[in-house]
């Protein structure tokens, strides 16, 4: 009998946990400030199955993307789950492409004027702390 291999078992965590709509919502509620949490319409929330992250990068990042009506318009709100040990320097820039590509599939998939808002969230689980400015200059 072969055995498998979970490269990640983290990874399977916690797209598990974060793949179900009432774990990611209390997460969300509970984690984001609260005036941003005000114009979000939890009810409309809901998993998009696309990946943003790139395949080379695959073994130390993870993303999930929620659709959701923020302040009554199309939005996201995209979580990249990062699995290294120690904060990685252009995680701004990172999330920036990310989310370039999700605005070219938007705009692929709806015939719109107007981009989405999308809310990026990064889940970081290293020992060492965060010290990354959440800036991209």
């Amino acid at each position: 009998m072969e055995r498998k291999f979970i490269q990640n078992p983290h990874d399977a965590f916690v797209k598990e946990i974060f793949s179900h709509k009432e774990e990611a919502e209390d997460f969300l509620k509970n984690y984001l400030p609260q005036d941003i949490c005000r114009l979000i319409d939890f009810n409309s929330l809901t998993i998009v199955k696309d990946s943003f992250v790139d395949e080379d990068l695959k073994k130390h990042f993870s993303d999930l993307l929620y659709e959701v009506q923020i302040s009554f318009r199309d939005g996201f709100i995209y979580l990249l789950f990062e699995h290294k040990s120690t904060p990685q320097r252009f995680t701004a820039l990172q999330l920036l492409r990310y989310m370039v590509k999700i605005w070219d599939l938007y705009l692929k998939q709806n015939q719109s004027f107007t981009l989405p808002v999308i809310i990026p969230l990064v889940i970081y689980n290293g020992h060492r702390k965060w010290k990354i400015k959440n800036k991209l200059f």
